[in-house]
């Protein structure tokens, strides 16, 4: 018996599976810069907000991501059936808000916040990017693709985001170098692909 899927996995490797890869690698790699911004700059943070590097408030702002994480893969996971398009929308407004937010937080307790509203969002997108770039891509280059737009790009997100701290702390002080880097993971949200 024939799949209704056959004629998508036969296909050959074309530019509409890169795209396609692309899209769900912006996801990820947002995920990387966000992900490692709270460690790479806890130092920047901890001056800033007068806390101790070991201590329980730093805890917490590494933490919150972590656990906004679990939540916005356990919320996204069921609802993205509804519609792959409008919930990774929804995701990417989730990563961009909690960005904006981290980088004007007034207090470590609304730091904290932040960090959790954006790891619900970087929880949705480990749910919504894989699943879009697996149901389009074809039977022979699914896992090149997913690859690519996975680990690949959470790395590359991961590193560019330390490439631009060490750069920016050569002109920055401290307490406007985490607020610009973290800031900027909004930027990397792949707002302009989602239409």
């Amino acid at each position: 018996m024939r799949s209704p899927l056959d004629p998508l996995d036969s296909k050959k490797l074309n530019s509409f599976h890169w795209r396609t890869a692309v899209v769900g690698g912006m996801g990820q790699f947002t995920d990387g810069w966000d992900l490692s911004s709270a460690s790479i700059l806890l130092f920047a943070i901890a001056e800033t907000f007068h806390i101790a590097v070991l201590s329980s408030a730093s805890s917490l702002i590494l933490s919150s991501v972590i656990i906004g994480n679990f939540v916005g893969a356990l919320i996204f996971g069921p609802l993205v059936n509804r519609g792959r398009k409008r919930f990774y929308g929804i995701d990417v407004g989730l990563m961009a808000i909690g960005a904006i937010m981290e980088a004007l937080s007034p207090s470590i307790y609304f730091l904290i916040l932040s960090r959790f509203i954006l790891g619900i969002g970087v929880g949705a997108d480990y749910v919504i990017s894989p699943l879009i770039v697996a149901e389009y891509s074809n039977r022979n280059d699914r896992g090149k693709l997913l690859t690519f737009s996975g680990g690949l790009s959470w790395d590359l997100g991961a590193l560019s985001l330390a490439i631009v701290s060490i750069t920016l702390s050569i002109f920055l002080p401290p307490q406007l170098l985490w607020r610009v880097a973290m800031g900027d993971g909004c930027n990397s949200s792949p707002f302009g692909v989602v239409s």
